[in-house]
């Protein structure tokens, strides 16, 4: 396991042709960052109602 965090940012380019409202989800750590899921996708996820704790599959596109 490696210790991050998760932000919900756009990008310059993503600004500059849709606006604020497209965001991705990032996963910061040590060595960089990486996108899980972009804006508007889904992903499978479960959640702990004891604890809060959420885990989910980051996203990929698999086609038709």
């Amino acid at each position: 396991m490696v210790e991050g965090e998760l932000e919900v940012r756009g990008t310059a380019p993503g600004f500059l042709l849709f606006g604020l409202s497209w965001q991705h989800l990032w996963w910061r750590h040590s060595t960089g960052r990486q996108k899980l899921i972009p804006s508007g996708a889904r992903s499978p996820a479960v959640r702990c109602l004891d604890c809060g704790l959420v885990a989910f599959q980051p996203y990929r596109y698999v086609g038709p």
